[in-house]
Parts: structure tokens; sequence; C-alpha cells
């Protein structure tokens, strides 16, 4: 098991409970593969230095987590493929 940072910036139009919703689903996956959440922050919304997708603001998000290599790859993608979210980064700690 790794440890990871995940940071999600959704836009700043989506609705709370799709909020809630996504927040949801990560955590759900990353707990289903045996994975352990250590810190979970929400940072609120921010102004962006640049437009991201016609967007000048977002919600931030952020995560602090144990997983396999796989899963992490998994779960990349599964983000990646989500077009509600902006952006998403996540590091090896």
């Amino acid at each position: 098991m790794n440890t990871y940072e995940l940071v999600l910036i959704f836009s700043s139009t989506l609705a709370q409970e799709e909020q809630k919703k996504i927040v949801a689903k990560v955590e759900k996956t990353i707990t289903s593969e045996k994975g352990k959440i250590e810190k979970f922050e929400d940072w609120g919304k921010k102004v962006f230095l640049y437009p991201i997708k016609k967007h000048t603001n977002g919600f931030y998000f952020f995560w602090r987590f144990n997983l396999g290599c796989k899963e992490a790859g998994s779960l990349t993608k599964s983000l990646r493929l989500d077009d509600k979210i902006l952006r998403h980064m996540i590091v090896s700690v």
C-alpha cells in the first residue's frame, strides 16, 4: 500500500448534491479496494489564476489515503472519464 494525495476541482456551477455524490463515489472507490482514507478536507471555492474549460473559479477537495498501485491507476482512470470534474491530481507521497 502506498500513500497518495488527491485534489479534485469541481465547477462552481455544479450543484452541491452532485459534489457530494462524486465525493462519496471517490471515497467508496478507495475503501472498496481495501484502501484507508487518512485525511479529507473541503478547501471551498477558490478563484483560478487562469480559466479552466471556460470557468474562472471552482470548489477544491483534498484526500490523503493509502491504496495499492493498480487501484490508484483505476481511480485515476475513473476520475479522468468523469466530465463533472474540471481537474484532478493524484500524487504519491
